[in-house]
């Protein structure tokens, strides 16, 4: 058996875990939880691969929901193709540069959070009867969210890319070795 698939779901399994314990165990404000959980699902796709972060992302939500943090069901199906739309188009984009471009990096975060806000803000405003405070908190706040998190995922996948401690999807790091 190869191990890319066995190291694609422990890397995938980790992500997730840390995403959910962040989430359930400090049940802070959208504020502070929403930029970390953008994090995780920028880092995912970073150091794992698009459709990593689509299973984090599918799965935060539905958690997020199940355990009370967050109260309206009809939003988990909204946030979770947010959130998957976000690692897929920011995988895509980011791909153009095989990881090794900081700006498109940083062009892939922009559009994808864009992305991510328009659909479920407008998905939020023309699709579902949402109570006021759960309809202001799909819009703008969304974007600052996921604009946040991934300026989380840049600083946190260089410093971690750059001690060699872990690889990006390509199997590489920015660890620089020092001349003698």
């Amino acid at each position: 058996m190869s191990g890319k698939p066995v190291n694609w779901i422990t890397r995938t399994a980790i992500l997730l875990a840390m995403t959910l314990a962040f989430q359930v165990v400090f049940k802070l404000p959208q504020a502070f939880t929403g930029p970390v959980v953008n994090m995780f699902l920028f880092l995912s796709v970073i150091l794992v691969g698009m459709w990593s972060g689509a299973v984090i992302g599918l799965a935060t939500p539905l958690v997020a929901w199940m355990v009370g943090i967050m109260a309206a069901g009809p939003l988990v199906p909204v946030i979770q193709l947010g959130n998957a739309s976000l690692c897929i188009i920011f995988g895509l984009i980011d791909e153009t540069g095989k990881g090794k471009s900081l700006s498109i990096r940083i062009l892939g975060i922009a559009v994808a959070s864009v992305i991510k806000f328009l659909f479920i803000s407008l998905s939020a405003k023309h699709l579902l009867s949402l109570p006021e405070a759960a309809a202001k908190a799909m819009g703008s706040p969304q974007l600052f969210t996921a604009l946040a998190g991934g300026a989380l995922a840049v600083l946190v996948s260089e410093a971690l890319l750059r001690t060699g401690a872990v690889t990006d999807r390509y199997g590489t790091t920015k660890k620089t070795t020092k001349s003698s």
